[in-house]
């Protein structure tokens, strides 16, 4: 190819945004789970910690509790942490 290194540069690139996508989904969701029993194995990570929640509000017919109300809004800063990366990810990385 040409002489100035392109190629390599996108490639380097290339690995530098997989990297940083990467971090933010294991983050996000648990990655290590290759069976239904992993998840005795493994944490469950962000994407798990909306769904209860979300199964106590839209399933019984009961106000949520105090904790519970909690307990989104923790999970949900978590999430719009994780959506700043990516914001700026998107921003700095693919513009």
């Amino acid at each position: 190819m040409a002489e100035s290194g392109a190629p390599d540069e996108i490639a380097v690139s290339g690995k530098k945004l997989r990297d940083k996508l990467t971090a933010i989904e294991v983050k996000l969701m648990q990655t290590k789970n290759e069976t239904q029993l992993d998840t005795c194995n493994f944490p469950p990570m962000l994407d798990s910690q909306f769904l209860l929640p979300l199964g106590l509000v839209v399933g019984p017919d009961t106000k949520p509790t105090d904790g519970l109300i909690k307990r989104f809004e923790d999970v949900k800063n978590e999430w719009e942490s994780s959506r700043k990366e990516l914001d700026k990810i998107s921003e700095q990385d693919l513009a």
